[in-house]
């Protein structure tokens, strides 16, 4: 949100972690001028008090209905494509790769080999697909990435998504195709 959008009474919704906490201005914006950096302050009251949030370093804190609205309608991709026995910095690579492409085409890519790497603890291969489908279950459509066929891993998540009824995006064509 640019500083002139924000005029006393204007509704914003704020980013903390995943979550949107709802407040509105309740003063006009504020420059604060410091040796080291020019500060732009914004007064919001949320329903727990009121805040100050720094605009110059908090940039991207705040949205407009529409951008809130708009950020929980993507719809989420399941990337999936083949990971045991490959070189793991590839791997990451690879599934980076699609991630970005997602992203570039409106969708919000969900990466299973990003998400193992939040999870030290999942040690083993069943530990990881557990997790994998537990996040396949959350999203609309799945993604498979060349040789998918090659992978078991693959297969069982194919398997999942067309049985639950998501649709299919193969890397091979870009095209979604709904299995029934």
């Amino acid at each position: 949100m640019k500083r002139e959008d924000l005029k006393v009474g204007t509704e914003v919704y704020v980013r903390f972690a995943d979550e949107y906490k709802k407040a509105v201005v309740i003063k006009p914006t504020r420059e604060l001028y410091y040796p080291e950096a020019i500060m732009i302050r914004v007064p919001l009251m949320f329903e727990d008090g009121y805040r100050l949030i720094d605009l110059e370093t908090f940039p991207d804190l705040l949205h407009t209905v529409e951008n809130v609205v708009q950020e929980k309608t993507k719809q989420r991709v399941y990337i999936s494509g083949p990971i045991s026995g490959l070189d793991i910095n590839m791997v990451r690579a690879d599934f980076q790769r699609v991630e970005y492409e997602l992203i570039a085409r409106g969708y919000e890519p969900v990466n299973p080999v990003a998400e193992a790497d939040k999870h030290p603890e999942h040690k083993t291969t069943h530990d990881h697909m557990r997790h994998d489908i537990e996040l396949l279950m959350t999203c609309d459509y799945i993604y498979l990435m060349h040789h998918w066929t090659h992978s078991k891993g693959c297969q069982v998540e194919f398997e999942v998504a067309t049985s639950i009824g998501l649709p299919v995006m193969f890397e091979e064509s870009g095209e979604l195709t709904k299995f029934e």
